[in-house]
């Protein structure tokens, strides 16, 4: 995809890596022509602030040796031989794995998206992308960096999913590089990862929005312009993470670098689910510590995941899946709206009164929570209510159709709305009712400010 040999830049830092390389090596001025082969030396470190005028041979070439004046060998990178796709967390499971990753487009766009967050360089060093298997739900994208002849530095694959209406990246891979041996109890993130490749490894434990978690061993990682190692670095061959989670849905992402980063190994790591339940509130309070670890959200999050009920409602929004629950709870018949990793929460008791001859346009009716890049509106409705639309100040509306609880009859309306089309001002609200016609609740929402 990047024609790397005609970029005169790529070529200036060959020329100068491989000329300091040859001055950081002593001559031997009595050496002469020798037929045996070469000592190996010891390795030399690449790293560097991640500045991109700092790259060394194996970040812009994939050499797998430089041969200097003296004689000696330099390792700088050797390709892997182990198949991609191998080596993740033990319970990996593609058909379930929570994504790390999603955006609008098809597989290779998705994944191309991807590997520019990851690569703080990027297109350096030299990062490609293919397509490889595919099916309606699945596929894989490999990725390599460099290379020529001899080789990438590194090579693997990017592994997608079909979640809602979106792709979204499940796990990224890189070959040589094992993870199996890292696992999460629900208190620690620890265990060890191993690798074939000669490249310094350096790994990060990180919370679902992309920040270092509350206990990482060094919360400012490496020095340079972009963090990382927070969790453990450098090490070569082997690598030990021991990382303090308390129950809280983390990311495990391992990289190799010399100069830049070279590789992307990362998958998403949960606690084990609560035991299951019946009551909210008892859940909450039964599994909140000091606010911090897990956070609210996390601990609303994994009750809801565990509420015993009947799911009469979901849909898709920012590459998850929701769900409308209505359980019998104390003090009554209550409904939840529950996905993974959303922020904000709608837990409502349900007042079946109605006045007889009264259309009542809405019982409850506002933005609740964002999922992803979605922002969730969420209304209750009487029987009349059959569905809601939202229309931005700026941009198209959105509408979903209301279901109702098997219960109680109360009817509810979930519409997502990507953040991007919130635009400023207030987004307009109408409902239609059974016979079709089309009112307005004369209820504005401000989508920028979610609650409830």
């Amino acid at each position: 995809m990047n024609d790397l040999d005609l970029d005169p830049r790529l070529v200036e830092r060959v020329r100068h890596t491989l000329r300091a390389v040859a001055e950081a090596t002593p001559m031997d001025d009595g050496a002469g022509p020798s037929l045996q082969a070469p000592a190996p030396a010891p390795r030399r470190s690449l790293l560097r602030p991640l500045l991109a005028a700092a790259a060394s041979v194996a970040v812009v070439m994939g050499l797998a040796v430089v041969v200097t004046r003296s004689g000696r060998t330099v390792h700088v990178g050797t390709p892997a031989d182990t198949p991609a796709g191998d080596g993740l967390p033990a319970g990996f499971d593609p058909a379930t794995a929570v994504p790390v990753f999603s955006a609008e487009g098809d597989p290779a766009g998705v994944a191309g998206a991807y590997l520019r967050a990851r690569f703080p360089d990027y297109p350096m060093p030299g990062v490609t992308v293919t397509p490889g298997e595919r099916s309606a739900e699945r596929a894989d994208m490999a990725w390599s960096t460099a290379g020529d002849a001899d080789g990438p530095i590194a090579h693997g694959v990017v592994m997608l999913r079909k979640a809602g209406d979106r792709w979204a990246v499940i796990a990224a891979t890189t070959a040589g590089v094992d993870l199996s041996g890292v696992s999460y109890d629900g208190k620690r993130v620890r265990g060890a990862v191993r690798s074939t490749n000669q490249n310094s490894l350096f790994a990060d434990v990180l919370t679902v929005g992309g920040q270092p978690v509350r206990h990482a061993p060094h919360p400012n990682g490496q020095e340079g312009q972009y963090r990382f190692g927070t969790a453990a670095g450098p090490s070569t061959g082997a690598l030990d993470i021991d990382v303090p989670v308390r129950a809280t849905p983390s990311v495990l992402r391992v990289q190799l670098v010399g100069g830049t980063m070279l590789s992307i190994s990362e998958v998403r790591l949960d606690p084990p689910p609560l035991a299951p339940h019946h009551d909210m509130a008892a859940c909450v309070k039964a599994n909140s510590f000091d606010g911090t670890e897990p956070t609210a959200d996390v601990v609303w999050q994994s009750c809801a995941a565990a509420l015993q009920g009947t799911v009469f409602g979901s849909g898709a929004a920012g590459g998850h899946q929701w769900e409308l629950v209505t359980a019998a709870e104390a003090g009554g018949q209550w409904v939840t709206l529950r996905s993974r990793d959303m922020a904000g929460l709608f837990h409502t008791s349900e007042d079946t009164r109605q006045d007889p001859g009264v259309t009542v346009l809405f019982k409850q009716l506002g933005p609740c929570c964002t999922v992803g890049e979605d922002t969730l509106v969420v209304g209750v409705f009487g029987p009349e209510v059959h569905a809601l639309r939202v229309t931005p100040k700026t941009g198209p509306a959105f509408e979903a159709e209301t279901v109702a609880d098997p219960v109680t009859g109360v009817r509810y309306a979930v519409v997502a709305v990507p953040r991007s089309a919130v635009g400023n001002g207030p987004a307009t609200t109408e409902v239609r009712l059974a016979d079709g016609s089309w009112h307005d609740t004369h209820m504005p929402l401000e989508l920028s400010v979610t609650g409830g």
